[in-house]
């Protein structure tokens, strides 16, 4: 059998952009809270649980859509080779 070449999983890139999110968001957080604006604290909870859910939401997508891949792949490679396969063997 041949080693077919391994693709990138794409979920890294995910999780690549969700920090640059993250750092951002704190990062212009902080700035607003170290102004003197500390009810910025109590705010920006509730829109960081909204981003960890949209993250966790991007990565069961993707997670779906490969597995949908590899059962569509599997399905092919059994179309393939049914005819080699005898019953009752």
């Amino acid at each position: 059998m041949r080693k077919k070449r391994s693709r990138s999983s794409g979920e890294g890139l995910i999780n690549l952009t969700f920090t640059i999110i993250y750092l951002t968001y704190w990062w212009f957080i902080l700035q607003e809270i170290f102004e003197g604006a500390s009810h910025f604290i109590y705010i920006s909870i509730v829109p960081f649980i909204g981003l960890m859910f949209l993250h966790s939401l991007a990565t069961k997508w993707h997670e779906r859509r490969k597995e949908k891949q590899l059962v569509l792949s599997v399905e092919k490679s059994i179309a393939r080779y049914k005819d080699r396969i005898r019953p009752g063997a």
